[in-house]
Order: C-alpha cells, then structure tokens, then sequence
C-alpha cells in the first residue's frame, strides 16, 4: 500500500490518525502505531510480514545473547551471524532470479528461473537490524529487551516502504518520551502533502513520458536521439522525484506523531 494510494489517504491515515490522538500517554500511542503498522504491512503479503517478524526475532535474540559479553571475541560471533543471515535473505530474495539468469545464459541451460516477488521495503528494515546489531557491538547502546519497541523500529509504517533508514539511538529516547504539539501536527500534513504532490502531479507523469518516449519493448538504437534523450532525464526526474516525495511523506508522517528524524 503506497502512501499516495487513495484508500490510504482517505481511509487507513485517517482512522489510524483519530485512534492514535484518543490513546492516552507513549506507552499507548507505541501500541497503536505497531498495530497499524502491521496491519499495514500485512497488505503487502502476510507471509512478508512473517518474515519481517522472523528477521527481527532473531536481532532481538542475537543482540541479547551478544550483550551478555563482556569479551568482544565472544560478542563478534553474534554479530558475523546477524549480518551473514540478514544478507543472506536479502540476497535470495534480490539476486535469486540474476544469478540463475546468468549463469544459465553461460552455459545455455533452459532453466525455468523462479520469479521471486520482493518483499516490501526489506532492503530497508534489514538494513535497519543491521544498524541496531552494530550499535550494540559497539556498546553504544544497551540491547533492546523488549522485542515489541525493536519490532516498532522495524515496522513503523511510515519508514518501513521507503526509508528514510533511522538508527535506533535516534529513535528509542522518542519511544519513551515525545511531544506532540499542534504546529508540528500541521507541519507535518504540509510535508505530507508536499511529498504527495510531488508523487502524483511531477514524478507519476515523468514516469509516464519516459515510458512513451522510451518504450521498453522498443530498441533505443530504432528511436530518435532527441526522444532517448528527453526520456532519459525524465526517467532521471522521475527516479529522484520519486525518493525526494516518499522522504517527504514519510518525514510528515512522522512529524504529525509528534517524532523528529534527521
């Protein structure tokens, strides 16, 4: 469910929006933003949000089991682990289908490769667990006991698509303890529509005439230079525009639940 979908816009924001100001204290607003987060993230496939959920078990595992360690020889182990599995199921999941591709071009092998459809903003929550088994490495912060404030740093919705990727001493002092003010409610709609804008009006229709001016079916030796030329820069626009709205979004979003990211 992308933010610029009308039944997140019109229906999802909103409900979550009035539940989460009716939840009184952090504790609670903590609650409902994982709730909703995991409801938002089930759209995208339940048996993702399992493999989410695995992912950050096993950093709340590894990074207790690490932090019982004074000696760092025995708590580098932990960490080769977190980051060899980590990786390892970003890379089945990325780079199954090219690889197999590849090397069955080499030998001329008729394989039927597997279409492996990516999991929703994984490359950015592994990265995130990533950051966090780091952190506790290096003993610049205390591993997590609880699993559902790291399971919020790894779901929250409006970071979990897109990024941007928020380290976790940035984020937990704001779990435990936030403000939420009116004018950094409305500062925060403003950025969201801002970003939304940018989406729909300026990055959607550059998409849409790099498309035409750049078919993908067609050979770009067969098509005019001032065409391959002119789609190239807004497919370039609609790359950029695209990451600069969802950023936006995503900083608005957090600014209207009374967080601050860098």
């Amino acid at each position: 469910m992308a933010f610029s979908n009308l039944f997140f816009v019109l229906v999802f924001l909103p409900i979550f929006l009035i539940v989460y100001m009716l939840a009184p204290g952090n504790g609670k607003k903590n609650r409902v933003l994982l709730i909703f987060s995991l409801i938002f993230y089930a759209f995208g496939g339940l048996k993702y949000l399992v493999l989410m959920l695995l992912l950050t078990g096993a950093a709340w595992f590894l990074a207790g089991q690490m932090d019982r360690q004074e000696d760092p020889a025995r708590r580098k182990p932990y960490l080769v682990a977190a980051v060899a599995v980590f990786l390892a199921v970003l890379g089945v999941f990325k780079y199954t289908g090219f690889f197999l591709g590849t090397i069955g071009g080499i030998f001329r092998a008729g394989w039927n490769i597997p279409r492996i459809a990516l999991p929703l903003g994984i490359s950015f929550y592994v990265f995130k667990l990533i950051s966090y088994m780091a952190d506790v490495y290096r003993g610049e912060i205390p591993a997590e006991a609880s699993f559902g404030n790291l399971l919020l740093y790894t779901a929250t919705f409006h970071h979990v698509t897109q990024g941007p990727i928020l380290r976790y001493p940035d984020l937990q002092p704001q779990l435990m303890g936030r403000k939420f003010t009116k004018a950094g409610f409305a500062s925060g709609i403003y950025r969201f529509c801002l970003g939304l804008g940018k989406k729909v009006i300026l990055a959607d229709h550059c998409g849409a005439l790099a498309d035409t001016l750049i078919p993908l079916s067609a050979e770009i030796a067969a098509q005019p230079t001032a065409a391959v030329w002119l789609g190239s820069l807004c497919y370039t626009l609609q790359i950029s525009l695209d990451f600069s709205a969802y950023t936006d979004m995503a900083l608005g979003l957090g600014q209207m639940l009374g967080f601050r990211s860098p």
